[in-house]
């Protein structure tokens, strides 16, 4: 027998070849994990996060930017709204701003006198107090009242509803009537007075004696007895 011509390996299965990369390329062979994340660019394997976490250890974290405060809104403090005084739709709708507080008075014939108390500083029950002093102002000007009212039978009637009644409710009689009461209130309390009527015409009242008037408020024409039997020094 002749041995043969070649050697012949009888054991371990064929090895394989390793891929040789061109003699003139001078890039390195792709790694296991390289070939990984060119075919899987999405996914990361371990080693490629540490290396990623690596790279990232000397980045400079950059603070998110920051929210802008809202500016503050003057808060608007409502204006309290007035309240609404009663039966003023009853008064001329010129007036209305000028009026402070209407008095609604007990009605028993005295209503009047009611009315005038209370803005003296009193209470309205205090009417019989204003009778009185109206009786006084009025015969303490016995003369000068007494041609005011044309005559003694008009000054003795004046005299005489002014009297105070002491029953339940007042008869016609003892009201309190217009123009004879306007000039007495006015010069007794030393105020203008002012009648504001639907069923007539309006009118102011001054004092006798002299007063002072100073208003932006339109007010009605001044008595024409005033304008007769005034004093003198009431014109200045």
């Amino acid at each position: 027998m002749k041995p043969p011509s070649q050697l012949i390996k009888t054991k371990g299965a064929p090895k394989k070849l390793k891929p040789t990369p061109n003699d003139n390329s001078t890039t390195l062979a792709l790694s296991y994990c390289e070939h990984v994340n060119k075919l899987f660019p999405d996914s990361l394997t371990p080693k490629s996060q540490k290396s990623q976490t690596r790279s990232n250890k000397g980045a400079r974290i950059s603070k998110p930017p920051s929210t802008p405060i809202p500016p503050k809104i003057p808060i608007i403090e409502e204006m309290p709204i007035p309240p609404k005084i009663s039966f003023i739709e009853q008064m001329s709708v010129f007036m209305h701003k000028y009026i402070k507080r209407i008095i609604n008075v007990a009605e028993n014939g005295n209503c009047g006198y009611r009315a005038v108390s209370p803005l003296l500083g009193n209470g309205e029950d205090s009417h019989t107090l204003v009778r009185q002093q109206l009786i006084q102002e009025l015969n303490m000007h016995k003369d000068s009242s007494t041609r005011l009212y044309g005559d003694e039978v008009k000054f003795e009637a004046v005299n005489e509803y002014l009297g105070p009644w002491l029953g339940a409710y007042a008869p016609v009689s003892k009201w309190m009537k217009f123009p004879e009461m306007g000039h007495l209130i006015a010069s007794a309390y030393g105020r203008v007075y002012i009648d504001l009527t639907r069923y007539g015409f309006s009118k102011t009242f001054s004092p006798s004696a002299p007063h002072l008037l100073e208003t932006e408020m339109p007010i009605p024409p001044t008595s024409s007895e005033w304008a007769l039997h005034h004093s003198e020094d009431a014109e200045t």
